[in-house]
């Protein structure tokens, strides 16, 4: 019903290891969110704090700053003056900023480290939860030394992770720290506590279940529920979850620029209790009970 309808509401951004496409990125961002659009981003792939960077021959500030520019964009481009911004930020727990980004969130401390209108969510292995089990400990890479990470998962990654380990822990990376995986994980049930984020994301699990495997490998996840009546733009036009989750096929759906391919539709809850909100302006929201739903002047309130 918009002037500039996009039919898609949810958009992933993935950045990569320069300072163009992190600009791009941010520009995308902003544009997303102009026109009413809530994003997620990945920043899996940019060097962390203290790494080398072969332009300057200066060390990188890491993810943090740039993750401080998604800030400011978020209160910018408030979704087209409607809402504010919704944004949640990426970052895996093996990446050596991964301490940092987890205080993004607190209401404390410095302030020009902290993101307190976007959302953080972290990618863990389950390598990572192997290590928490057995009180192992857990390293942390800068990814511009450690590529394979980022597109791996399953036994691919441990084995790339445990290569990585030993040219770490031999002094051949500039960037990389231990700890115990335990204290990493204390630290992190923490800061979920305290703030409600990092919202955490298990990459094996998602991977597995992944039905574009020739694709590639899912680095990110974007918060999204629709009921059975809701319709979806296909290739084959509006079509309802239902008919497509009966329909058992792989889907096409309207992405940025033309038809994207996506997995088949799953049924995680088949007997949910479903509310119908009507706004004001006549529209009509069918959610799941605990869904949040903005009103203005109260902010987030479940249905």
């Amino acid at each position: 019903g918009l002037k500039t309808a996009q039919l898609s509401s949810c958009f992933k951004l993935n950045i990569e290891d320069d300072a163009s496409s992190i600009m791009e990125a941010m520009s995308d961002a902003a544009l997303i969110s102009k026109y009413s659009g809530g994003l997620s981003l990945n920043f899996m792939k940019v060097r962390a704090r203290g790494s080398f960077i072969k332009g300057t021959g200066g060390e990188s500030n890491g993810v943090v700053p740039f993750m401080r520019i998604t800030e400011v964009v978020a209160q910018a481009y408030n979704q087209g003056g409607k809402r504010p911004g919704s944004m949640c930020n990426y970052l895996p727990i093996w990446h050596a900023d991964y301490p940092d980004f987890l205080d993004l969130r607190k209401e404390v401390g410095d302030h020009r480290q902290r993101t307190h209108d976007v959302n953080t969510a972290s990618w863990i292995p389950d390598l990572f939860m192997k290590r928490v089990i057995e009180e192992k400990e857990w390293s942390l890479f800068s990814p511009d030394e450690t590529p394979l990470l980022s597109h791996t998962y399953g036994d691919e990654f441990e084995e790339a992770y445990q290569e990585y380990e030993s040219l770490g822990k031999a002094g051949k990376l500039r960037v990389y720290h231990t700890m115990q995986a335990e204290s990493l994980f204390k630290t992190l049930l923490n800061a979920l506590f305290t703030t409600g984020h990092p919202w955490p994301c298990f990459s094996d699990a998602h991977n597995h279940r992944y039905a574009n495997q020739h694709v590639g490998v899912v680095t990110q996840s974007n918060l999204c529920c629709i009921t059975g009546d809701q319709r979806c733009a296909t290739d084959e036009g509006l079509i309802t979850a239902k008919d497509l989750y009966l329909s058992g096929r792989l889907n096409k759906v309207v992405g940025m620029t033309g038809f994207e391919n996506a997995t088949q539709m799953f049924l995680p809850r088949p007997s949910a209790p479903i509310l119908k909100v009507l706004t004001a302006e006549g529209y009509t929201h069918r959610v799941t009970p605990d869904h949040p739903l903005w009103v203005k002047g109260h902010g987030w309130v479940e249905a």
